[in-house]
């Protein structure tokens, strides 16, 4: 599904805002079957809908998943995440998903496979740096 060097297809839910850029590959979705679009197409679908978590809601057809949550996305959010999940994808040990595979990306924080039995394998946790403050005393003079 995904070669080498290349990026994913993608096609945004219409609920999504439009994403554009010389490094993603995007597709906006406005109307008709979602999943069915993206099956037709080769593209893979995001989504904000929270049913989609619910595996029954994906066919096996369907290209992988991605299904976003916690957070306000915006244009660049979106993109920022899109393009870090390309590359926590292309960096794990199963860079190749399978149709009907499903991903769950809290925006800014982690990415998760949704496992069909219910379970999920963690891909990434993106680091939160701590910043504390420092007395001014202890700074070099």
């Amino acid at each position: 599904m995904l070669p080498n060097n290349t990026t994913i297809s993608w096609l945004i839910d219409k609920t999504l805002p439009a994403v554009e850029g010389p490094q993603l590959d995007t597709e906006p979705h406005y109307a008709g079957n979602f999943l069915e679009a993206a099956y037709k197409k080769g593209r893979w679908p995001v989504t904000a809908d929270p049913h989609m978590l619910q595996p029954r809601t994906t066919p096996g057809s369907c290209p992988p998943l991605v299904i976003l949550s916690e957070g306000n996305v915006t244009p660049e959010a979106l993109a920022r995440n899109l393009l870090h999940f390309e590359f926590c994808l292309s960096k794990s040990n199963n860079p190749n998903p399978q149709h009907g595979d499903r991903f769950l990306v809290k925006l800014d924080r982690a990415i998760f496979q949704l496992l069909p039995s219910g379970g999920v394998r963690e891909l990434e946790t993106w680091m939160n740096p701590s910043i504390r403050q420092v007395r001014s005393s202890a700074l070099p003079h």
